[in-house]
């Protein structure tokens, strides 16, 4: 998410919102790793239960 997505954010100061943006692209990247990482084991039960 980027700081011109946001939109009116006279609320903050454009440190905080980078700091947060920071914040959210590493929530982000391990929220994909964790899907990835449960369909790896998902993948693994359905061979497993054959």
């Amino acid at each position: 998410m980027r700081l011109d997505e946001i939109g009116d954010y006279d609320f903050a100061s454009n440190v905080q919102l980078k700091n947060v943006e920071s914040k959210v692209d590493v929530v982000m990247d391990e929220n994909k790793r964790l899907a990835a990482e449960s369909k790896r084991v998902g993948d693994r039960e359905k061979i497993l239960e054959m």
